[in-house]
């Protein structure tokens, strides 16, 4: 279980994790309520993230699992990411990074796009506006739509927004 203490005009505000209820806290060095907690099947557990990654901030170059037995474990995002929001989502073998900032025009979508984290790797698979990413229950399938640019993920006309799935356990790393 977490709380958290609102923030006031002489606090920031703190979060506290208890393992089970009457356990004794342990203060969280995170304030989550500008934190997400989103459910990951694959590992049947919660991910906790503040979405943006800044490997000269500790708290913004790690993520956190909050497993269903009440464990809690940081996971380092490698230091080869860019630094910006992202949203990661766990694999069997390592994890998605879905980045989503930096410098881009209609027509050119700068760094945006999906990114392999495997350790201390970083490596990109995919630019352009990417959507509706979903992980299969095993971790080894991610699908979700692309276009290669913002004036594509907006057409009606082709070139245009296409479905597209990753099998990451059969070593496919291009869609």
């Amino acid at each position: 279980m977490i709380t958290v203490e609102q923030k006031t005009q002489t606090s920031k505000g703190q979060s506290f994790y208890y393992k089970k209820t009457g356990s004794e806290g342990k203060k969280l060095p995170i304030y989550l309520l500008s934190y997400r907690i989103r459910y990951s099947e694959f590992l049947d557990a919660y991910m906790v993230d503040n979405g943006m990654y800044d490997p000269a901030n500790p708290e913004r170059g790690l993520f956190r699992i909050l497993e269903r037995n009440g464990n809690l474990r940081d996971v380092i995002i490698p230091k080869a990411m860019l630094k910006g929001r992202q949203d990661i989502y766990p694999l069997k073998h390592g994890y998605l990074a879905h980045y989503n900032d930096g410098k881009w025009t209609p027509k050119d979508s700068g760094n945006r796009g999906l990114w392999l984290l495997q350790g201390e790797k970083a490596q990109r698979l995919i630019d352009g506006a990417i959507h509706g990413i979903s992980v299969s229950p095993d971790g080894c399938k991610a699908a979700f739509t692309h276009a290669r640019n913002s004036v594509e993920d907006l057409s009606r006309k082709k070139p245009f927004r296409t479905f597209k799935i990753i099998n990451f356990c059969d070593g496919g790393t291009k869609p």
